[in-house]
Order: C-alpha cells, then structure tokens, then sequence
C-alpha cells in the first residue's frame, strides 16, 4: 500500500496527467501499481471510460469494470461509484441496468455535488431515452442502405457506439466521407410552425481529406469520429431540434493539437439534393447534414449572425471548409485583420 506522501504524489501526477487529457499515461501508471485503494480505482475506472470514449475498443470497458468491481462490497453506495458502473453499464448498451444503479446515485449524492447531479441527471436521460426509443425498423434501415449504396457506393464500417455506427464511403476522389446509421429512429421535436413530416429525422456527415489517417490510433487523428458520436449522442436524447444551421459549442478544442471548438451543420454540398435526403417507409424525410467544425471565433460570430452569413464569409475568404483541413485560417479573425 501506498503511504500518504507517495499516494499524494500519485494523484498529483494523475491530475496533471487528466488535465492534459492524456487518459492512456493515467491508466497506464496505475495499472502498474502493486495495488490500488477505492478512490485509485475510480481515478482508474475514469481513465479507461475517457480513453474508451476516444479511440473505442471493448477491452477498455472490461477493464473499467474490472477496475470498478475491485471495490464493488466497499462502494456500492458511493454515488461517484454507482455513476461510472452505470456509465460502463450504458456503453454495452445495458440500459435497464444503469439506470438502477443512476436511481441509487441520484439519491445517494451530496446535496452541494451539483457537478455530480448533473451529470447522473444527463446519463439517466441517455436511458430513458434508449429504453423508450423504439428499435430501428428493419425497412428504413434498408431503405437507408440502399441510398447510401446509390448516391456514395459501398461503405466500410468504421466504429459502432450507442446504438450508432460510424460508416465510411472513400469512393470520392478527393476525400473520404464519414456518415452515421442509427439517428434516423430518432423523432426530434420541431420549433412551432416547421412541418415536422419534413424536419424531424437526420443523418450525420463528415468529410475528411483523402489522406487523413483514421485508422491511425492517435488521438489527434480520431477527434472526427469523437465528434460523430458525441453529437449523435446529443440528438438520441431527443430534446432539442438539429438542423441546418446549428451551432455547437464544445468549450474546448475537439483535441489538444485541434484548432477546432465547435460546429455546424450545413447541406451536404459535394453531393446534389437527391443524395441529401431520403424517405422513410412512413414517408417522412430524413436528411443527411454535413458538420462543418469551427474555429473559436467563428462559433462567436455565428451566435449574432446567422448560419448563411458565415457560409458567406468562407466563401468571401476562399476557405475551404470541406473536407476538413486541421489548422485553417479562423474565417472571422481574418476578417477582423482586415476590419482593423
């Protein structure tokens, strides 16, 4: 066992390392630990989760658990356990399981650990949400195969999260075009006066250059996908509208090394209306919108300006926005050297 001062000095090399993001150097010094206490554990169990959140891969999941389970007579009414066991619990896709063990937490958590709350609040939504979805219908998914067989040839897989594969077309010349499978279940709640028959279903896309290496593990090449599934995540909630023209905000760059912050979606310009949108068996449309990820400024001017006026200035400063480039200009910050 540790004594107090090296355990102090352990942590601090973790915090350091969690800051930095680099969440496969955490596990890897405590897994080489001779032992590890509850709260290591969990330090262990965040790691392994965060890691698997990046670059997938079910082992790292079987370790989480098995990281969590070292201490499972200890902790089972630990909020802070009761929510990663749940998390691991939702990521294989156990829903009724987690949100046992999320009920538990919630009623379990410090009444000043908002964060905590918070965030036990927003896993007990993913489950609800999954446990009342109604699966994918067997028709539109073939439906939906077929368009992607028609207007973007075969497509390899590329990761499946959630309920939601990541697909990847490389019959373009010049890039590779990433699309997601399993959104268009979701039914999203329209803004008063849009006709929901036309509006209320999507697909995602994402266009990367030729070269860019996605089978490559490293982090600042798998942030696309990331971005995929996150935002695919956020919809299957099934609590805000998604359309043309929405703007997200990470709060962060998608990767240490990125100089992007955010995104929109757009049409999905490199291909014609007919390729953009499909019907469902019901009739209703589905629409595939490409993310466009933003540099900082960029998002801030897209919360006082609207979606077409920023295509505008891209287009003005002849930046290519698609496929996407790591490092371009920030449209608006060329824009204000100008202005100045």
């Amino acid at each position: 066992m540790l004594t107090a001062p090296a355990r102090l000095e352990l942590v601090s090399k973790l915090d350091a390392l969690y800051a930095a993001d680099d969440y496969r150097a955490m596990a890897e010094l405590l897994e080489a630990q001779e032992s590890l206490d509850a709260g290591l554990a969990l330090y262990l169990a965040r790691a392994l989760i965060n890691e698997f959140n990046r670059v997938g891969g079910e082992m790292l999941l079987l370790r989480a658990n098995e990281a969590l389970d070292l201490f499972a007579d200890e902790r089972h009414d630990d909020p802070e356990w009761l929510y990663l066991k749940a998390y691991v619990l939702v990521k294989q896709q156990l829903h009724e399981d987690a949100l046992i063990r999320l009920e538990r937490a919630a009623s379990r958590v410090g009444i000043n650990d908002h964060a905590l709350f918070e965030r036990i609040a927003a896993l007990k939504a993913v489950c609800e949400t999954a446990l009342k979805d109604p699966a994918l219908k067997a028709e539109d998914v073939k439906l939906y195969d077929a368009h992607l067989r028609r207007h973007f040839g075969d497509m390899e897989f590329v990761e499946e999260r959630s309920g939601v594969t990541v697909l990847k077309c490389t019959a373009h010349e010049n890039f590779n075009l990433l699309l997601t499978k399993g959104l268009l279940g979701v039914e999203m709640p329209v803004p008063a006066g849009v006709d929901p028959y036309e509006n209320a279903h999507l697909e995602l896309a994402l266009c990367l250059r030729k070269e860019w290496p996605l089978d490559d593990d490293d982090l600042k090449y798998r942030w696309p996908v990331n971005l995929l599934f996150d935002l695919a995540a956020f919809i299957r909630q099934g609590k805000t509208f998604v359309g043309f023209g929405y703007t997200f905000d990470l709060g962060r760059r998608a990767h240490p090394l990125s100089c992007f912050t955010g995104g929109m979606l757009t049409a999905l310009g490199a291909f014609n209306r007919e390729a953009q949108e499909f019907s469902l068996a019901s009739g209703e449309k589905v629409h595939l919108f490409e993310v466009i990820p933003l540099c900082p400024m960029e998002v801030a001017y897209r919360s006082s300006h609207h979606a077409l006026d920023l295509l505008e200035l891209f287009k003005n400063k002849r930046l290519v926005i698609s496929p996407l480039t790591e490092g371009r200009p920030d449209a608006v910050a060329e824009l204000n050297k100008i202005n100045a």
